[in-house]
């Protein structure tokens, strides 16, 4: 399993409104894709500071959200809500899940993620 991580500096005043865009823009099209298994999208409303962590069956399937223009398209969705720029995503191998609910047993192997 592969987490890709977004960090965002929005607006604080604008958070909900980047919230609803996020999950309107963005999770429609990841949805669309094969390989996609869920999202959080974090947030602390007083400084605006965000985190997106997509989750995806490989880093194939989290590179084709990239290559067909979803993330760019969801990044200039979000961009008046931005107090400065997002930063680069930064792709991870998931070592270790417990207790992800949403995603379905098969899809981690009998439930849990190996390390290593």
């Amino acid at each position: 399993m592969y987490a890709r991580v977004t960090r965002y500096h929005f607006l604080p005043e604008r958070m909900n409104d980047a919230k609803r865009v996020f999950h309107d823009e963005g999770l429609g099209p990841k949805q669309q894709l094969d390989g996609y298994l869920g999202c959080l999208f974090l947030g602390d409303p007083e400084t605006g500071s965000a985190l997106a962590v997509d989750f995806w069956l490989e880093e194939e399937c989290a590179r084709r959200f990239q290559g067909n223009g979803g993330l760019g398209r969801l990044v200039a969705a979000l961009q008046p809500f931005f107090s400065t720029a997002a930063d680069r995503p930064v792709g991870y191998e998931v070592l270790l899940a417990d207790r992800v609910g949403w995603l379905r047993e098969e899809e981690l192997g009998g439930g849990e993620v190996p390390i290593g």
